[in-house]
C-alpha cells in the first residue's frame, strides 16, 4: 500500500526546532539511546500542530492534538527506541517525517491512553511508509484524510500505513494488535528456521519441524486472504 505525504494546512505550521537534549537528558534514559540521539539525529523540528484551532476538527476525550515532527537524520537507520523516547515525552500522538539525503519516510506509532492510568500513553506498534525521494513526495502530496474528529483523522493516518487489511468488524486497536502478533510469529518462525538449519540431530530436527508447522498455521490464522502484499 502506498503512502501519500500530506499537505498540512498553513494554519497548523509551527516550524520550531527542539533540542535533542530535551528527550535524552532524563537520567532514566539508557546511555545507548542517548548515544543514538547524538549519532543518528541531526535536527528535530516541531513542524505542525493539528488541533481544533488549526484544522477545524473537534478533539475527543482521548485525543486533543496530533503533532508532526520532522527529523533530519545523520544515517539512513534510526533506532526505534529513539522515537519511543520522543513519543513517551510528548502527551500526544506524533507523525514522524524522517529525512535522509534526498529521501523521506513517514513513521507513526499506534499510541493510546493507558486505560488503568489516563495520565500515561501506551505505544503499541510503529508503522512505516517506504522511503521515497523528496521530489516525488512533493509531487504526490495530498490533503489530510476526511474525518469527523481528530481521533478519526489519527485512525485514517494509521490505516494508510497498515499493509494488513482489517477483518470484518475489526477496529484500529484490534487491527494493530494483530499486526504486532503477526510480527512476533514471523520472528519466532525465523528464529526456529535458523535453529533447524544448525541442528545436527535428526530426532531434534523432526521435533523442531513439527513446532515450525504449528507456528506457520498460527501465523496463517492471523492473516486474512485479502491481505495486500
Amino acid at each position: 500500500m502506498g503512502y501519500a505525504i500530506y499537505q498540512y494546512p498553513q494554519k497548523a505550521y509551527v516550524n520550531k526546532p527542539i533540542p535533542k537534549t530535551k528527550f535524552y537528558e532524563n537520567a532514566n534514559i539508557p546511555k545507548s539511546i542517548k548515544d543514538a540521539f547524538v549519532s543518528q539525529i541531526q535536527q528535530i523540528t516541531w513542524a505542525y500542530k493539528l488541533s481544533p484551532e488549526t484544522i477545524n476538527l473537534t478533539s475527543t476525550k482521548s485525543l486533543l492534538e496530533i503533532q508532526v515532527f520532522n527529523i533530519q537524520l545523520k544515517t539512513s537507520e534510526l533506532d526505534e527506541k529513539v522515537l519511543l523516547s520522543i513519543d513517551k515525552a510528548i502527551f500526544h500522538p506524533i507523525i514522524f517525517q524522517l529525512y535522509f539525503d534526498d529521501k523521506v519516510q513517514v513513521k507513526v506509532a499506534y499510541k493510546r491512553i493507558n486505560e488503568s492510568d489516563e495520565s500515561k500513553w501506551l505505544v503499541e506498534q510503529y508503522f512505516s511508509s517506504e522511503w521515497i525521494s523528496i521530489n516525488q513526495a512533493n509531487e504526490v502530496k495530498t490533503n489530510l484524510p476526511i474525518a469527523l474528529d481528530l481521533n478519526g483523522l489519527y485512525e485514517q493516518v494509521l490505516k494508510e500505513l497498515l499493509t494488513l487489511k482489517a477483518n470484518d468488524g475489526e477496529g484500529i486497536k484490534e487491527q494493530t494488535l494483530r499486526f504486532g502478533l503477526i510480527a512476533q510469529k514471523q520472528k519466532e518462525i525465523e528464529q526456529l528456521q535458523r535453529k533447524i538449519y544448525k541442528e545436527k540431530q535428526f530426532n531434534r530436527k523432526v521435533a523442531m519441524n513439527g513446532q515450525l508447522k504449528k507456528l506457520e498455521l498460527e501465523l496463517q490464522e492471523l492473516i486474512p486472504e485479502t491481505t495486500e502484499h
